[in-house]
């Protein structure tokens, strides 16, 4: 009787727990829609889209507060923000979104793509507070945003300005942009990218590192300088050819990559440490540079076999080169034919190089 008793008292306390959580999201759900028509507030499953203007001196924190009203910032799904008369983003409204929307549930969208941003510059740390360790377990406080939207004039993005946004699915990266700092996008594992901005001709260390979803499949012909580790863990990204003003592939720059055959610019003059290790699908490599390039021991280790092509006008072929798993092909620059294969078998076809049997 006494064990009956027991049960049943815990199943009231089961279902008292129950209804209270049902009553307050009730509760809540009616607060909100209440605010939505009192504050003519555009409202969506996922909490409130407010749209902001901001004019000269004022700052973003400071519009969006006299918007809300009393709505909580935890209910704030979106923010749209533009600029009027001599109104500028500067990095504090910037530092703002971040502090205000630290771990929201809510924030999913921030839409600035008709605002001014001073220097047409994306700010370092725009979404970490400066000197934060971007490798702390506390690294993605931003981890529900998925959606950012910038300006056509911006010409760079800063260091770590994104790297906290690790759910974050579409940022269209404007053609005028010619910088992207270190560690910009960095482990924004969901981040869907098929392409690079035209102008864009410098990025910094692992500015995309960790980035799965990305899909590029081609470098900006102004690139010039990449950093190490920048398309380390990109496992998507198809990339065929090295941009033409490229001088070095950095340490671990396509390190457990997604590329599978890749055509080495004419001005190459350094490979890094681990710069395409683990790169399962690499098939084929050509080298197009007259002089053989300085090869990090390591550039090529931990691959399966792959066939790598290297002009006759080398002198020697680099040790790096001589692993087992490696092929070698040396084919003839002027007349673009293979003049010798040491294993037997068809060699690939790759665009841009003509390599054919004599």
């Amino acid at each position: 009787m006494e064990i009956k008793d027991t049960e049943a008292k815990k199943t009231k306390k089961v279902i008292k727990r129950k209804t209270t959580k049902f009553c307050i999201i009730i509760t809540l759900s009616i607060a909100i829609m209440s605010a939505a028509i009192v504050y003519q507030m555009d409202v969506t499953p996922f909490g409130f889209n407010i749209d902001v203007k901001i004019s000269s001196n004022e700052r973003l924190k400071t519009v969006v507060d006299k918007e809300r009203g009393l709505i909580p910032l935890g209910f704030i799904g979106s923010i749209t923000v533009a600029t009027v008369d001599s109104g500028l983003l500067i990095k504090e409204d910037f530092n703002w979104i971040y502090e205000a929307f630290y771990r929201s549930r809510c924030f999913k969208k921030f839409d600035f793509s008709d605002a001014k941003v001073e220097n047409y510059t994306v700010p370092n740390d725009a979404f970490t507070v400066s000197g934060e360790d971007v490798f702390s377990t506390d690294k993605h406080p931003m981890r529900n945003l998925k959606e950012i939207y910038m300006p056509d004039n911006i010409i760079s993005v800063g260091e770590n300005a994104f790297g906290t946004c690790e759910n974050l699915t579409k940022c269209d990266l404007p053609d005028g942009i010619k910088e992207i700092g270190g560690f910009a996008f960095s482990n924004c594992e969901n981040l869907s990218i098929k392409k690079l901005p035209k102008g864009l001709t410098y990025i910094g260390e692992s500015a995309f590192t960790n980035c799965q979803m990305l899909a590029i499949t081609n470098l900006p012909e102004e690139l010039s300088f990449m950093g190490r580790d920048v398309f380390s863990d990109c496992q998507n990204i198809k990339i065929t050819e090295l941009p033409e003003k490229i001088e070095s592939v950095e340490t671990q720059s396509f390190f457990l990559s997604g590329i599978e055959k890749i055509i080495l610019n004419e001005r190459l003059t350094y490979i890094g440490e681990k710069a395409f290790s683990y790169s399962g699908l690499l098939e084929n490599v050509v080298f197009k540079s007259e002089i053989a390039p300085k090869i990090d021991n390591t550039a090529f280790v931990d691959l399966n076999n792959i066939n790598i092509y290297y002009p006759n006008t080398w002198d020697v072929v680099p040790r790096a080169l001589k692993f087992s798993h490696i092929k070698l092909i040396e084919y003839d620059v002027a007349e673009g034919v293979i003049i010798n294969d040491k294993k037997d078998g068809d060699s690939p076809s790759l665009s841009g190089v003509k390599i054919s049997r004599r």
